[in-house]
């Protein structure tokens, strides 16, 4: 079990103006945890997020973190982890393959988990996370343009834009 203890000063300080950001507590999760513990817990603070939080003590543990962090800074924190652009700091695994170019362009409207709405979002992409296949999917909205990971469920079953 994670010891949260160290990470709730953590994450009252994200709300302070002196530079530690969102991004800042989940490099250190990833620097002070490892990888796999820090998405554990992202996926945690990520089930309060979505208001479904599990039965896992790990979901228990982790709401003080979301109490102090707010919705918006644990969506960014849970959103970083999800970011293809930050799997470069996750560790290399044997079922890993590296990102590769969508055969054709997919576009569907999803949940932006940044911008907390519905945009058009495109395909980019795919990778393999836990040794399953997912889209990488970027957000249509010019001054977010966030990656996350997708199943290929979720975009055949949202809304098609052209």
């Amino acid at each position: 079990m994670i010891d949260t203890r160290h990470w709730v000063s953590r994450a009252a300080r994200v709300h302070q103006d002196d530079g530690y950001t969102y991004e800042s507590f989940a490099r250190e999760l990833v620097d002070q945890l490892g990888w796999t513990a820090a998405v554990d817990l992202a996926a945690a603070i990520r089930g309060h997020v979505y208001g479904w939080p599990g039965g896992h003590p790990l979901h228990t543990t982790v709401k003080p973190l979301y109490d102090l962090l707010g919705w918006e800074q644990a969506a960014l924190i849970a959103s970083w982890f999800r970011d293809s652009r930050n799997l470069a700091d996750a560790p290399p695994t044997n079922t890993e393959e590296p990102l590769v170019a969508a055969p054709k362009a997919v576009f569907a409207i999803l949940l932006c988990p940044a911008c907390r709405a519905q945009r058009r979002c495109r395909a980019v992409g795919t990778a393999t996370v836990a040794s399953q296949r997912r889209e990488v999917v970027e957000c249509g909205e010019a001054s977010c343009g966030l990656q996350w990971v997708a199943t290929r469920q979720d975009l055949t079953t949202a809304p098609a834009q052209a």
